[in-house]
């Protein structure tokens, strides 16, 4: 007969159906409802309070279900758990995944989006280099907000905040996120 991690019978138990919905209360984020269709184990479970919470890459979650502390490869069976359960939720800091990075958008509001192909071992100033070389190079290719290609040709300039012409100094007037293309 097959027997369940603490050595009860499992053929045995009653008919279970698994919860549609649990509740997960938090010290600072109150209580809400995660419904439970497609997830059966309390790692799924806590993807879902991630997902739904938004967190960050280097938080986690820990759920507790009647003081007990529940590990992400228990099931919903092994814990016997109804639909409305209701379980503690306290938010941890973690190590983020390593993630490889493969392009940088870089964005302003009142310009077009610009894309950089870079790696992992891309550093700060090599970013800074690519696109001082992008601006000085006579083809561009910008994005707007749709994501919509638009060539350019010539030299980009970019102010970062408004200042006044001088005509000694043979400058224009700037304003922010001003594009002038020759």
């Amino acid at each position: 007969m097959p027997e369940d991690e603490g050595g009860w019978d499992v053929e045995s138990l009653l008919p279970y159906t698994p919860p549609s919905w649990v509740e997960v209360r938090g010290s600072s984020r109150g209580s809400f409802r995660v419904q439970c269709e497609g997830v059966d184990s309390i790692a799924g479970l806590q993807w879902l309070v991630h997902e739904r919470l938004m967190l960050q890459p280097n938080q986690g979650v820990r759920l507790s279900h009647w003081g007990r502390e529940c590990r992400g490869e228990e099931t919903f069976r092994s814990l016997s758990l109804q639909t409305g359960a209701k379980f503690e939720m306290v938010l941890l800091l973690q190590r983020a995944p390593d993630a490889q990075l493969a392009r940088v958008r870089i964005a302003c509001s009142a310009l077009r989006t610009r894309q950089y192909a870079v790696d992992a071992a891309t550093t700060v100033l090599q970013l800074k280099t690519l696109i001082e070389s992008g601006a000085k190079e006579g083809d561009h290719r910008w994005y707007d907000h749709f994501g919509s290609p638009v060539d350019a040709r010539g030299c980009t300039v970019i102010a970062a905040a408004a200042a006044a012409g001088d005509a000694k100094a043979g400058t224009a007037t700037v304003r922010l996120g001003e594009e002038f293309v020759k």
